[in-house]
């Protein structure tokens, strides 16, 4: 499945959807977007072959999205790509497809009076949990991931020279967020809360794959300073083991 719809301009932000077996959450996603005061948006969804009613959802809104696909794909990553490809916006932001802008009026406010073009904007994440993620980009990065993925308004320049590895499967975006922060890109952090997400991702799982995803990135981006490549990775594996530590223990009440 394959949908079209032409814009008379180019918009503002595309938002992207990596979409498998949503039909439970895809719909309240997709309201989110379209409630927003900022009108200037592309709505892309990209789906990995879905066979519940994902398809059904994505088709009752085909109106309002800019395109769609649906076919299986490697994972998340993959998917990405494709909506990159596809994307025209000024700014691209990425959502779970069991995500929400946080309310109709955060882009709007976050973009109406921004003079300034950073190759990103960082804010807030609140999850369904009341738990809150502020970012940082500073010296963190080295450590792990500081920017959330569904905070992030990326300028779409960042990616002329830039798709995720889809052999990833959970922290392809730390890649990116290291490099930049490595280049030195500029940046806006904001005090904006931008999106409500669910805690019951990938990501939010203690698994191991996601850890050494982080150590392998290390490995390509900072493969010369070795000392301190060394002292990171012991770190990774020690917040792997204080995160098992914990688990455990929340299991035993």
């Amino acid at each position: 499945m394959i949908t079209e719809h032409s814009q008379k301009s180019a918009p503002l932000v595309s938002i992207i959807i990596a979409t498998f077996h949503a039909e439970q959450v895809l719909e309240k996603c997709i309201s989110s977007i379209l409630g927003q005061s900022l009108d200037n948006i592309e709505l892309i969804i990209i789906d990995g072959g879905s066979t519940d009613a994902t398809c059904k959802i994505i088709s009752k809104y085909s109106d309002h999205i800019t395109y769609s696909i649906s076919e299986a794909d490697q994972g998340i990553y993959d998917a990405m790509n494709k909506g990159i490809d596809q994307a025209q916006g000024k700014w691209i932001l990425f959502l779970g497809s069991d995500d929400q802008i946080h309310e109709s009026n955060t882009l709007s406010n976050i973009l109406k009076e921004s003079d300034s073009t950073p190759d990103l904007i960082a804010g807030n994440i609140v999850y369904d949990t009341g738990n809150r993620f502020h970012p940082s980009f500073n010296w963190k990065m080295y450590l792990k991931n500081t920017l959330h993925h569904q905070g992030v308004l990326y300028n779409r320049r960042v990616f002329s020279d830039f798709r995720y590895n889809p052999e990833h499967k959970i922290s392809g975006d730390y890649e990116l967020n290291l490099k930049l922060f490595l280049a030195g890109a500029s940046h806006t952090i904001i005090p904006e809360t931008i999106s409500t997400c669910a805690t019951m991702g990938t990501s939010h799982q203690i698994n191991p794959t996601g850890y050494k995803e982080e150590i392998s990135i290390r490995q390509r981006l900072l493969h010369n300073h070795k000392v301190i490549l060394n002292l990171l990775n012991t770190l990774t594996h020690l917040r792997l083991y204080i995160k098992n530590i914990l688990s455990q223990r929340l299991k035993c009440f």
